[in-house]
């Protein structure tokens, strides 16, 4: 007899299509989000179902009654299924192609680096330590990996998010004086301005040698000068 689901709440579940990703994630993201309200093995069965999509879905309506006793041969046969979507594990000499690009912030380097890692079973911790010690150009985490090698994977990244802090740091200092430089430089011509003197200045005209009397006669002379017309007496006064 089928369980019945009454005043559940069931958390939103992840789905899963034949062409979308590792089974295995599909499996372990369900039973994670499953746990949150203690589900029993009839309700993660009843439940599994809902969250396949399409030719998934279909694979599931595809089987034999009773052939499902227990949620772990369901999860079984699910992941035995759709094995072809399997990540396949990486060769950790596959770690060597990881190198820090020219420009690459140290942050960057490092989520790359990690999620590579993951795909690496059974990583040896020491040999990660050379990997990213050359994989790293010139810096303060290299530096500092080869004075006092980290001793856990845990410990280096803590130590690498310290010198990501630093980096991140000097960025925003930098950035913040490339914006102050050219009010810097505005600052300046205005000073520079200011210290010249762009008053007008008064012109300086040429001495006259002769007597003002002298410079008359010789424009009265020259026709220059014309006095004004005498007026006519009002006859009539």
């Amino acid at each position: 007899m089928a369980t019945p689901l009454m005043n559940v709440r069931v958390p939103q579940l992840p789905s899963y299509t034949r062409e979308k990703g590792d089974p295995r994630d599909h499996v372990n993201q369900f039973i994670a989000a499953m746990d949150l309200i203690n589900a029993d093995e009839a309700m993660l069965c009843r439940t599994f179902q809902t969250t396949l999509i399409g030719r998934a879905q279909t694979w599931f309506s595809q089987q034999p009654s009773g052939s499902i006793y227990s949620f772990d041969k369901m999860a079984q046969n699910f992941v035995l299924h759709f094995a072809s979507n399997k990540r396949l594990p990486k060769n950790p000499s596959h770690l060597f192609a990881i190198i820090q690009e020219e420009g690459e912030s140290l942050k960057s380097y490092m989520q790359r680096f990690s999620n590579e890692v993951l795909d690496i079973p059974n990583m040896n911790l020491e040999f990660i330590l050379g990997i990213v010690a050359q994989g790293l150009r010139s810096g303060g985490l290299p530096d500092s990996l080869i004075g006092e090698p980290a001793t856990s994977w845990e410990e280096l990244l803590i130590r690498a998010e310290r010198f990501i802090l630093i980096e991140e740091s000097r960025k925003i200092k930098g950035s913040y004086s490339a914006r102050r430089e050219p009010a810097r430089e505005s600052a300046k011509k205005i000073q520079e301005w200011r210290k010249d003197d762009h008053r007008c200045k008064a012109e300086f005209y040429t001495p006259l040698k002769t007597t003002q009397t002298e410079a008359l006669g010789i424009i009265e002379s020259s026709g220059i000068k014309r006095w004004p017309v005498k007026m006519k007496e009002n006859e009539g006064r």
